[in-house]
Protein backbone atom coordinates (compact mmCIF):
# COMPACT_ATOMS: atom_id res chain seq x y z
CA UNK A 1 0.00 0.00 0.00
CA UNK A 2 1.37 3.38 -0.98
CA UNK A 3 1.09 6.27 1.49
CA UNK A 4 1.66 9.94 0.68
CA UNK A 5 2.27 12.83 3.09
CA UNK A 6 0.10 15.73 1.96
CA UNK A 7 0.89 17.97 4.93
CA UNK A 8 3.56 20.65 5.28
CA UNK A 9 5.08 19.00 8.31
CA UNK A 10 7.76 16.32 8.45
CA UNK A 11 6.41 13.78 10.87
CA UNK A 12 6.93 10.23 12.04
CA UNK A 13 3.92 8.21 10.96
CA UNK A 14 2.44 4.90 12.07
CA UNK A 15 0.43 2.94 9.53
CA UNK A 16 -1.76 -0.04 10.39
CA UNK A 17 -3.00 -2.23 7.57
CA UNK A 18 -6.14 -4.25 8.29
CA UNK A 19 -6.67 -7.63 6.67
CA UNK A 20 -10.34 -8.37 6.36
CA UNK A 21 -11.54 -11.81 5.33
CA UNK A 22 -13.83 -12.31 2.35
CA UNK A 23 -16.87 -12.71 4.56
CA UNK A 24 -16.23 -9.33 6.18
CA UNK A 25 -15.67 -10.81 9.62
CA UNK A 26 -14.21 -8.26 12.06
CA UNK A 27 -14.41 -9.77 15.53
CA UNK A 28 -11.46 -8.01 17.26
CA UNK A 29 -8.66 -5.60 16.45
CA UNK A 30 -5.13 -6.34 17.57
CA UNK A 31 -1.86 -5.05 16.16
CA UNK A 32 1.27 -7.05 15.47
CA UNK A 33 4.49 -5.16 15.00
CA UNK A 34 6.07 -5.09 11.56
CA UNK A 35 4.29 -8.16 10.10
CA UNK A 36 0.98 -8.84 8.49
CA UNK A 37 -0.87 -11.84 9.79
CA UNK A 38 -3.78 -13.06 11.77
CA UNK A 39 -4.01 -14.38 15.27
CA UNK A 40 -6.17 -17.16 16.57
CA UNK A 41 -9.82 -17.63 15.69
CA UNK A 42 -10.84 -14.79 18.00
CA UNK A 43 -8.93 -12.25 15.89
CA UNK A 44 -10.25 -11.83 12.37
CA UNK A 45 -8.35 -8.51 12.05
CA UNK A 46 -4.63 -8.18 12.03
CA UNK A 47 -2.43 -5.14 11.48
CA UNK A 48 0.89 -4.44 9.96
CA UNK A 49 2.64 -1.47 11.62
CA UNK A 50 5.15 0.72 9.85
CA UNK A 51 6.94 3.67 11.37
CA UNK A 52 8.62 6.03 8.96
CA UNK A 53 9.34 9.70 8.42
CA UNK A 54 7.94 11.37 5.35
CA UNK A 55 8.95 14.78 4.05
CA UNK A 56 6.11 16.99 2.81
CA UNK A 57 4.85 15.62 -0.52
CA UNK A 58 6.83 12.39 -0.24
CA UNK A 59 5.45 8.85 -0.53
CA UNK A 60 6.37 5.47 0.87
CA UNK A 61 5.15 1.92 0.53
CA UNK A 62 3.85 -0.27 3.33
CA UNK A 63 4.69 -3.92 2.79
CA UNK A 64 4.19 -6.96 4.92
CA UNK A 65 4.09 -10.70 4.75
CA UNK A 66 0.79 -12.43 5.36
CA UNK A 67 1.61 -15.50 7.38
CA UNK A 68 -1.36 -17.41 5.95
CA UNK A 69 -4.11 -19.08 7.88
CA UNK A 70 -4.97 -18.80 11.51
CA UNK A 71 -2.05 -19.50 13.78
CA UNK A 72 -2.71 -20.00 17.46
CA UNK A 73 0.87 -19.19 18.48
CA UNK A 74 1.05 -15.52 17.40
CA UNK A 75 2.12 -13.18 20.19
CA UNK A 76 0.08 -10.08 20.90
CA UNK A 77 2.56 -7.26 21.21
CA UNK A 78 0.42 -4.13 20.94
CA UNK A 79 -2.80 -3.49 22.90
CA UNK A 80 -6.13 -3.30 21.16
CA UNK A 81 -6.47 -0.18 19.02
CA UNK A 82 -9.24 2.15 20.09
CA UNK A 83 -9.45 5.60 18.54
CA UNK A 84 -5.68 6.16 18.47
CA UNK A 85 -2.84 4.55 16.62
CA UNK A 86 -0.32 3.66 19.29
CA UNK A 87 0.95 5.44 22.36
CA UNK A 88 1.61 9.18 21.90
CA UNK A 89 0.33 9.17 18.30
CA UNK A 90 -2.96 10.36 16.88
CA UNK A 91 -5.14 9.62 13.86
CA UNK A 92 -4.41 11.80 10.87
CA UNK A 93 -7.24 13.36 8.92
CA UNK A 94 -7.60 13.07 5.17
CA UNK A 95 -5.71 16.29 4.61
CA UNK A 96 -2.57 14.92 6.16
CA UNK A 97 -2.05 11.64 4.35
CA UNK A 98 -3.64 9.88 1.43
CA UNK A 99 -3.95 6.20 0.51
CA UNK A 100 -2.90 5.80 -3.10
CA UNK A 101 -3.88 2.18 -3.49
CA UNK A 102 -5.25 -0.84 -1.71
CA UNK A 103 -4.74 -4.51 -2.47
CA UNK A 104 -6.98 -7.55 -2.72
CA UNK A 105 -5.17 -10.87 -2.60
CA UNK A 106 -5.82 -14.54 -2.08
CA UNK A 107 -4.26 -16.75 0.52
CA UNK A 108 -4.10 -20.29 -0.73
CA UNK A 109 -4.38 -23.42 1.36
CA UNK A 110 -5.51 -21.42 4.36
CA UNK A 111 -5.51 -23.46 7.52
CA UNK A 112 -7.60 -23.21 10.58
CA UNK A 113 -8.51 -25.26 13.59
CA UNK A 114 -11.89 -26.68 12.69
CA UNK A 115 -12.46 -27.50 16.33
CA UNK A 116 -12.78 -23.78 16.99
CA UNK A 117 -16.09 -23.88 15.15
CA UNK A 118 -15.41 -20.87 12.92
CA UNK A 119 -14.49 -21.32 9.26
CA UNK A 120 -14.67 -18.14 7.21
CA UNK A 121 -12.37 -19.54 4.52
CA UNK A 122 -14.44 -22.42 3.31
CA UNK A 123 -15.12 -26.01 4.11
CA UNK A 124 -12.07 -26.72 6.20
CA UNK A 125 -8.34 -27.09 6.20
CA UNK A 126 -6.67 -26.29 2.92
CA UNK A 127 -9.34 -23.92 1.57
CA UNK A 128 -8.41 -20.77 -0.27
CA UNK A 129 -9.30 -17.39 1.28
CA UNK A 130 -9.80 -14.08 -0.54
CA UNK A 131 -8.52 -11.25 1.67
CA UNK A 132 -8.77 -7.52 1.11
CA UNK A 133 -6.42 -4.90 2.54
CA UNK A 134 -9.04 -2.46 3.66
CA UNK A 135 -9.79 0.14 6.24
CA UNK A 136 -6.15 1.26 6.21
CA UNK A 137 -5.62 3.64 9.12
CA UNK A 138 -2.89 6.27 9.15
CA UNK A 139 -1.65 8.03 12.24
CA UNK A 140 0.99 10.67 12.90
CA UNK A 141 3.52 10.72 15.76
CA UNK A 142 4.63 14.35 15.77
CA UNK A 143 8.29 15.32 15.82
CA UNK A 144 9.63 16.75 19.08
CA UNK A 145 7.74 19.92 19.93
CA UNK A 146 8.63 20.71 23.55
CA UNK A 147 11.83 22.43 24.62
CA UNK A 148 12.74 23.73 28.09
CA UNK A 149 15.24 26.52 28.68
CA UNK A 150 16.68 27.94 31.85
CA UNK A 151 15.98 31.63 31.60
CA UNK A 152 14.25 33.15 28.60
CA UNK A 153 13.94 31.75 25.07
CA UNK A 154 17.60 32.68 24.55
CA UNK A 155 18.68 30.77 27.67
CA UNK A 156 20.35 27.38 28.02
CA UNK A 157 18.38 24.38 26.74
CA UNK A 158 17.86 21.59 29.29
CA UNK A 159 17.40 18.13 27.74
CA UNK A 160 14.77 15.85 29.23
CA UNK A 161 16.12 14.20 32.38
CA UNK A 162 19.10 16.53 32.71
CA UNK A 163 19.95 18.86 35.66
CA UNK A 164 19.67 22.63 35.98
CA UNK A 165 21.65 24.42 38.69
CA UNK A 166 20.23 27.43 40.53
CA UNK A 167 22.39 30.13 42.17
CA UNK A 168 23.50 29.32 45.72
CA UNK A 169 21.34 30.87 48.46
CA UNK A 170 22.21 31.76 52.04
CA UNK A 171 20.47 29.37 54.43
CA UNK A 172 17.32 30.84 55.89
CA UNK A 173 16.74 33.12 52.92
CA UNK A 174 14.77 32.79 49.70
CA UNK A 175 16.71 33.24 46.48
CA UNK A 176 15.60 35.25 43.48
CA UNK A 177 12.93 33.37 41.49
CA UNK A 178 14.61 31.69 38.51
CA UNK A 179 12.74 31.68 35.22
CA UNK A 180 12.24 28.58 33.07
CA UNK A 181 10.68 28.73 29.61
CA UNK A 182 8.62 26.04 27.86
CA UNK A 183 8.81 26.44 24.08
CA UNK A 184 6.69 24.86 21.38
CA UNK A 185 8.99 24.10 18.44
CA UNK A 186 6.40 22.08 16.54
CA UNK A 187 3.77 22.86 13.92
CA UNK A 188 0.73 22.22 16.10
CA UNK A 189 -0.47 23.25 19.53
CA UNK A 190 1.41 21.91 22.56
CA UNK A 191 -0.79 21.20 25.56
CA UNK A 192 0.65 21.37 29.08
CA UNK A 193 -1.50 19.37 31.47
CA UNK A 194 0.54 19.72 34.64
CA UNK A 195 3.77 21.06 36.19
CA UNK A 196 4.69 19.31 39.43
CA UNK A 197 7.75 18.77 41.57
CA UNK A 198 8.97 16.08 43.96
CA UNK A 199 12.28 15.03 45.46
CA UNK A 200 14.45 14.79 48.54
CA UNK A 201 14.42 18.56 49.15
CA UNK A 202 11.14 19.46 47.45
CA UNK A 203 10.00 21.52 50.46
CA UNK A 204 12.87 23.94 49.87
CA UNK A 205 11.85 24.68 46.26
CA UNK A 206 8.65 26.36 45.17
CA UNK A 207 7.00 26.87 41.79
CA UNK A 208 5.56 30.19 40.72
CA UNK A 209 3.89 31.80 37.73
CA UNK A 210 2.16 28.56 36.73
CA UNK A 211 -0.50 28.85 34.02
CA UNK A 212 -4.01 27.46 34.38
CA UNK A 213 -4.13 23.85 33.25
CA UNK A 214 -4.45 22.69 30.59
CA UNK A 215 -2.25 25.39 29.05
CA UNK A 216 -2.13 25.61 25.26
CA UNK A 217 1.12 26.84 23.68
CA UNK A 218 0.74 27.68 20.02
CA UNK A 219 3.52 26.81 17.54
CA UNK A 220 6.49 29.13 17.98
CA UNK A 221 5.20 30.46 21.31
CA UNK A 222 6.32 29.84 24.88
CA UNK A 223 5.18 29.79 28.50
CA UNK A 224 7.31 30.66 31.54
CA UNK A 225 7.25 29.61 35.18
CA UNK A 226 9.64 30.22 38.07
CA UNK A 227 11.46 28.15 40.66
CA UNK A 228 12.46 29.71 44.00
CA UNK A 229 15.09 28.06 46.20
CA UNK A 230 14.86 28.68 49.96
CA UNK A 231 17.31 26.34 51.77
CA UNK A 232 16.71 25.57 55.43
CA UNK A 233 20.14 24.07 56.07
CA UNK A 234 23.69 24.25 54.77
CA UNK A 235 24.30 21.60 52.10
CA UNK A 236 25.39 21.21 48.49
CA UNK A 237 23.27 19.83 45.65
CA UNK A 238 19.88 20.00 47.29
CA UNK A 239 17.49 18.55 44.73
CA UNK A 240 13.95 18.44 43.46
CA UNK A 241 12.60 17.15 40.14
CA UNK A 242 10.14 19.18 38.10
CA UNK A 243 7.93 17.16 35.78
CA UNK A 244 6.02 18.76 32.92
CA UNK A 245 3.17 16.62 31.57
CA UNK A 246 2.43 17.56 27.96
CA UNK A 247 1.18 16.40 24.57
CA UNK A 248 4.55 15.99 22.89
CA UNK A 249 4.34 12.54 21.28
CA UNK A 250 7.91 11.65 22.15
CA UNK A 251 8.38 13.39 25.50
CA UNK A 252 5.01 13.46 27.24
CA UNK A 253 6.69 13.59 30.65
CA UNK A 254 9.54 16.12 30.62
CA UNK A 255 11.65 16.02 33.79
CA UNK A 256 14.27 18.48 35.01
CA UNK A 257 16.41 17.81 38.08
CA UNK A 258 16.89 21.11 39.91
CA UNK A 259 20.07 21.54 42.00
CA UNK A 260 20.91 24.25 44.54
CA UNK A 261 23.44 24.87 47.32
CA UNK A 262 22.46 26.20 50.74
CA UNK A 263 25.36 28.32 51.98
CA UNK A 264 26.21 29.46 55.52
CA UNK A 265 24.93 32.73 56.90
CA UNK A 266 27.61 35.43 56.50
CA UNK A 267 29.10 36.42 59.85
CA UNK A 268 31.68 38.95 61.00
CA UNK A 269 34.92 37.84 62.66
CA UNK A 270 37.02 40.22 64.75
CA UNK A 271 40.79 40.05 64.93
CA UNK A 272 43.16 42.53 66.64
CA UNK A 273 46.80 43.23 65.89
CA UNK A 274 49.35 45.35 67.73
CA UNK A 275 50.66 47.72 65.13
CA UNK A 276 49.47 47.78 61.54
CA UNK A 277 47.91 44.98 59.46
CA UNK A 278 51.27 43.19 59.47
CA UNK A 279 51.63 43.40 63.24
CA UNK A 280 51.40 40.64 65.82
CA UNK A 281 47.94 39.20 66.48
CA UNK A 282 46.72 39.67 70.04
CA UNK A 283 44.05 37.12 70.92
CA UNK A 284 40.86 37.86 72.79
CA UNK A 285 41.56 37.73 76.55
CA UNK A 286 45.26 37.92 75.69
CA UNK A 287 47.88 40.45 76.74
CA UNK A 288 50.64 42.53 75.21
CA UNK A 289 53.30 44.96 76.39
CA UNK A 290 53.78 48.56 75.44
CA UNK A 291 57.03 50.50 75.29
CA UNK A 292 58.47 51.59 78.64
CA UNK A 293 58.23 55.33 79.16
CA UNK A 294 60.10 57.67 81.50
CA UNK A 295 57.97 58.74 84.40
CA UNK A 296 56.48 62.17 83.89
CA UNK A 297 56.60 61.95 80.10
CA UNK A 298 54.35 60.56 77.39
CA UNK A 299 55.43 57.76 75.14
CA UNK A 300 54.71 57.55 71.47
CA UNK A 301 51.18 56.67 70.32
CA UNK A 302 51.17 52.96 69.58
CA UNK A 303 48.77 51.68 66.90
CA UNK A 304 46.31 48.82 67.25
CA UNK A 305 44.44 47.42 64.24
CA UNK A 306 40.98 45.83 64.23
CA UNK A 307 40.47 43.44 61.33
CA UNK A 308 37.27 41.86 60.02
CA UNK A 309 38.25 38.44 58.67
CA UNK A 310 34.61 37.30 58.37
CA UNK A 311 32.07 37.40 55.54
CA UNK A 312 29.71 40.11 56.84
CA UNK A 313 30.10 43.65 58.17
CA UNK A 314 31.64 43.96 61.64
CA UNK A 315 30.13 46.73 63.75
CA UNK A 316 32.24 48.30 66.50
CA UNK A 317 30.01 49.96 69.08
CA UNK A 318 32.65 51.15 71.56
CA UNK A 319 36.35 51.05 72.47
CA UNK A 320 37.37 51.89 76.04
CA UNK A 321 39.94 51.26 78.77
CA UNK A 322 39.48 50.03 82.34
CA UNK A 323 41.86 49.11 85.14
CA UNK A 324 44.07 50.22 88.02
CA UNK A 325 46.31 52.50 85.95
CA UNK A 326 43.57 53.87 83.69
CA UNK A 327 44.73 57.49 84.14
CA UNK A 328 48.15 56.67 82.65
CA UNK A 329 46.85 55.28 79.35
CA UNK A 330 44.85 57.17 76.75
CA UNK A 331 43.04 56.38 73.51
CA UNK A 332 43.21 58.46 70.35
CA UNK A 333 42.30 58.29 66.68
CA UNK A 334 39.05 56.50 67.56
CA UNK A 335 36.32 56.10 64.92
CA UNK A 336 32.82 57.47 65.29
CA UNK A 337 30.59 54.81 66.83
CA UNK A 338 28.99 52.69 65.63
CA UNK A 339 31.80 52.03 63.18
CA UNK A 340 31.24 49.47 60.42
CA UNK A 341 34.22 47.49 59.15
CA UNK A 342 33.42 45.69 55.91
CA UNK A 343 34.49 42.08 55.44
CA UNK A 344 38.18 41.89 54.56
CA UNK A 345 39.00 45.43 55.75
CA UNK A 346 40.34 47.01 58.94
CA UNK A 347 40.66 50.21 60.97
CA UNK A 348 43.26 51.45 63.46
CA UNK A 349 43.35 53.47 66.67
CA UNK A 350 46.17 54.50 69.06
CA UNK A 351 47.04 54.05 72.72
CA UNK A 352 49.56 56.26 74.53
CA UNK A 353 51.26 55.42 77.84
CA UNK A 354 52.07 58.39 80.11
CA UNK A 355 53.35 57.08 83.46
CA UNK A 356 53.10 59.40 86.44
CA UNK A 357 55.42 57.34 88.61
CA UNK A 358 58.26 54.89 88.40
CA UNK A 359 56.83 51.37 88.50
CA UNK A 360 56.86 48.11 86.64
CA UNK A 361 53.79 46.26 85.47
CA UNK A 362 51.42 49.16 85.10
CA UNK A 363 48.29 47.66 83.47
CA UNK A 364 45.06 48.58 81.79
CA UNK A 365 42.41 46.50 80.01
CA UNK A 366 41.36 47.36 76.48
CA UNK A 367 37.72 46.53 75.67
CA UNK A 368 36.34 46.50 72.11
CA UNK A 369 32.56 46.09 71.96
CA UNK A 370 31.37 44.57 68.66
CA UNK A 371 28.83 42.23 67.04
CA UNK A 372 31.04 39.16 66.59
CA UNK A 373 28.78 36.44 68.01
CA UNK A 374 31.44 34.72 70.14
CA UNK A 375 33.77 37.66 70.85
CA UNK A 376 31.31 40.49 71.44
CA UNK A 377 33.64 42.08 74.03
CA UNK A 378 37.23 41.65 72.83
CA UNK A 379 39.59 42.25 75.77
CA UNK A 380 43.36 42.74 75.88
CA UNK A 381 45.47 43.42 78.97
CA UNK A 382 48.17 46.05 78.29
CA UNK A 383 51.31 46.24 80.42
CA UNK A 384 54.03 48.91 80.51
CA UNK A 385 56.72 50.22 82.87
CA UNK A 386 57.30 53.73 84.11
CA UNK A 387 61.09 54.20 84.20
CA UNK A 388 63.71 56.63 85.44
CA UNK A 389 65.43 56.63 82.08
CA UNK A 390 66.28 60.13 80.84
CA UNK A 391 68.09 61.08 77.68
CA UNK A 392 71.54 60.70 79.24
CA UNK A 393 70.76 57.34 80.72
CA UNK A 394 69.29 56.22 77.44
CA UNK A 395 72.43 57.22 75.61
CA UNK A 396 74.55 55.35 78.11
CA UNK A 397 72.75 52.13 77.25
CA UNK A 398 73.89 52.41 73.61
CA UNK A 399 77.21 50.64 73.19
CA UNK A 400 77.54 51.43 69.48
CA UNK A 401 75.53 52.34 66.40
CA UNK A 402 76.34 52.15 62.71
CA UNK A 403 74.43 53.67 59.75
CA UNK A 404 75.70 52.79 56.28
CA UNK A 405 76.01 53.63 53.50
CA UNK A 406 75.49 57.30 54.06
CA UNK A 407 74.69 58.98 51.65
CA UNK A 408 72.42 56.29 50.23
CA UNK A 409 70.14 55.93 47.20
CA UNK A 410 68.35 52.67 47.93
CA UNK A 411 69.01 50.52 51.04
CA UNK A 412 70.70 51.71 54.22
CA UNK A 413 71.53 49.43 57.13
CA UNK A 414 71.41 50.44 60.78
CA UNK A 415 73.02 48.34 63.48
CA UNK A 416 72.54 49.12 67.17
CA UNK A 417 74.41 47.37 70.00
CA UNK A 418 73.19 47.93 73.62
CA UNK A 419 74.82 47.35 76.97
CA UNK A 420 71.66 45.67 78.29
CA UNK A 421 68.34 44.34 77.04
CA UNK A 422 66.05 47.29 76.59
CA UNK A 423 62.99 48.46 74.66
CA UNK A 424 64.30 49.78 71.35
CA UNK A 425 62.53 51.81 68.71
CA UNK A 426 64.22 53.28 65.64
CA UNK A 427 62.36 55.72 63.41
CA UNK A 428 63.05 57.77 60.28
CA UNK A 429 61.84 61.39 60.17
CA UNK A 430 62.06 64.25 57.71
CA UNK A 431 64.15 67.31 58.49
CA UNK A 432 61.09 68.93 60.11
CA UNK A 433 60.79 66.08 62.58
CA UNK A 434 57.75 64.35 61.03
CA UNK A 435 57.97 60.61 61.51
CA UNK A 436 57.88 58.81 58.17
CA UNK A 437 58.43 55.20 59.20
CA UNK A 438 59.27 52.88 62.08
CA UNK A 439 62.50 51.16 61.10
CA UNK A 440 62.58 48.69 64.01
CA UNK A 441 60.86 48.10 67.34
CA UNK A 442 61.71 45.30 69.78
CA UNK A 443 63.05 44.39 73.20
CA UNK A 444 66.62 43.33 72.68
CA UNK A 445 70.30 44.18 73.20
CA UNK A 446 71.12 44.18 69.49
CA UNK A 447 69.22 45.45 66.48
CA UNK A 448 70.05 45.11 62.79
CA UNK A 449 67.58 46.66 60.36
CA UNK A 450 67.36 47.76 56.71
CA UNK A 451 65.90 51.06 55.55
CA UNK A 452 64.52 51.28 52.00
CA UNK A 453 64.80 54.90 50.93
CA UNK A 454 64.23 54.34 47.20
CA UNK A 455 60.79 55.96 47.42
CA UNK A 456 62.03 59.02 49.30
CA UNK A 457 62.89 62.33 47.72
CA UNK A 458 66.51 63.37 47.71
CA UNK A 459 67.44 65.27 50.85
CA UNK A 460 68.41 65.00 54.48
CA UNK A 461 66.51 62.80 56.94
CA UNK A 462 66.93 61.89 60.62
CA UNK A 463 67.38 58.43 62.16
CA UNK A 464 66.07 58.51 65.75
CA UNK A 465 66.92 55.99 68.47
CA UNK A 466 64.54 55.53 71.44
CA UNK A 467 65.68 53.44 74.41
CA UNK A 468 63.07 52.49 77.02
CA UNK A 469 60.81 55.19 75.61
CA UNK A 470 63.36 57.97 75.89
CA UNK A 471 65.01 59.73 72.94
CA UNK A 472 68.63 58.57 73.14
CA UNK A 473 70.26 59.59 69.90
CA UNK A 474 69.67 61.00 66.41
CA UNK A 475 71.84 61.05 63.31
CA UNK A 476 71.44 62.43 59.83
CA UNK A 477 70.91 60.30 56.74
CA UNK A 478 71.43 61.80 53.29
CA UNK A 479 69.37 60.35 50.44
CA UNK A 480 70.89 61.01 47.04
Amino acid sequence: VDIKNNSSDTSSIVVRMAIQDSLGAMIDTYAYALTLGVGNCDNAWAYGIMTNTLAPGASTTLTGTFAGGYQADYTKTVPKASGTIGTNCYLANNLDFSIISKIVFTVTNAKQNVADGYNPYGAGNGSNALLTIDNLRVGMCPSQTISIKQGTTSGTAIPNGQPATLPAVITGNAGTPQTFTIQNLGASNLTITGITQAGANAAEFSLGGLPSMPAIIAPGNSQTFTVTFAPTSVATNKTTTITIANSDGFQPSYAIKILGDGTPQPVPEINVRKGTASGVIVLDAGNTTMTNVQSGTSGIAEAFTIENTGTADLTITDIFLTGTNLAEFSLSNLPVFPSVIAAGTSETFDITFSPTSVATGKTVTLDIENDDANESTYTIVLTANGTLTGINEARSIIASSTLSPNPVSDIATVELQLNSVSDVKITLSDIMGKELMVVAQSTTNKTLASINVSNLNKGIYTINYFINGAAAKSELLMVK
